[in-house]
């Protein structure tokens, strides 16, 4: 069988090169149009995609389709980069710390930012892309799904309807009842 595939993968390697200029890899012979320079199509789960410094399996950086599921995956115990313009934009840690703008992020989420502390860039920004709408920061202290799910506190933004906005700060439930303080066009 892995003679068969091999030949038919030479096969197409040929006709791809000396006809479209594209390259299909596939477990399909039916496969024939790679659509893209490198086209890997599998009709089975698994990897598509390894990258690594050994010939064992599952080391490296995987690409990797599961029941329609994609996935990147550093299966090496180090960081995963991701940069643009010839720079590190974005690390994940080995233990699963996101930093943007740092190598080395503290927390699940760091952002740094290298503006200047007279500037009013935010380093996050959260949007509703309704008008007017309402945007909130939750904060949960129990896994997701557990029936138990406690939520501390969240804050929410809001419109007075007359273009000034306002924070409403709520603790230890999600009703109007739980609001603890409101800044309405705070200047200090």
């Amino acid at each position: 069988m892995k003679r068969i595939v091999i030949l038919q993968l030479i096969i197409f390697v040929f006709y791809s090169n000396n006809y479209a200029q594209n390259v299909g890899i596939s477990n399909d012979a039916s496969f024939t149009t790679p659509q893209s320079p490198l086209h890997i199509y599998w009709t089975s789960d698994g990897n598509l995609l390894q990258l690594s410094r050994s010939s064992s399996a599952n080391t490296g950086l995987t690409f990797s389709v599961n029941s329609n599921n994609y996935s990147i995956l550093n299966r090496e115990n180090n960081d995963l980069i991701f940069g643009t313009n010839n720079a590190e934009q974005m690390r994940i840690t080995n233990i699963g710390n996101v930093g943007i703008g740092t190598t080395l992020p503290q927390q699940k989420l760091h952002v740094y930012t290298t503006a200047s502390s007279y500037s009013i860039m935010p380093a996050i920004r959260i949007q509703n892309p309704g008008a007017f709408g309402p945007v909130s920061i939750e904060f949960y202290s129990d896994p997701i799904g557990n029936p138990n799910e406690w939520r501390p506190g969240f804050i929410v933004s809001g419109d007075n309807s007359n273009f000034t906005g306002r924070l409403d700060f709520y603790t230890n439930g999600s009703g109007y009842n739980q609001r603890l303080g409101q800044v309405l066009g705070l200047s200090i």
